[in-house]
């Protein structure tokens, strides 16, 4: 999980990766250099698709492209915003 919010020019970011079998958790600082380096690999902007957000945080994360539930939300500084999800429908079969 990851959250970055930008509001009255006070950058604030939370970054939870339990990927590895153990959980971690890093904020404040730490976590807003961690988000320096990949939320500007993020090409994407108030025109892009749901599955246009979910392939940029795929790729920026580096995250598994067999992952089991995937949620992004983006709100951009026109108040536009994104929110797309998708879930494995394998496992919603079992």
């Amino acid at each position: 999980m990851v959250d970055y919010d930008y509001n009255d020019g006070e950058p604030q970011a939370v970054i939870e990766d339990n990927r590895y079998d153990e959980a971690g958790e890093i904020q404040g600082e730490e976590a807003l250099d961690e988000l320096a380096t990949i939320l500007p690999e993020m090409n994407i902007d108030d025109q892009a698709t749901e599955e246009e957000l979910i392939e940029e945080a795929i790729m920026a994360f580096e995250l598994d492209e067999d992952y089991d539930e995937i949620e992004v939300e983006v709100e951009f500084f026109n108040d536009a915003d994104i929110d797309a999800d998708d879930e494995d429908e394998d496992e919603n079969n079992l």
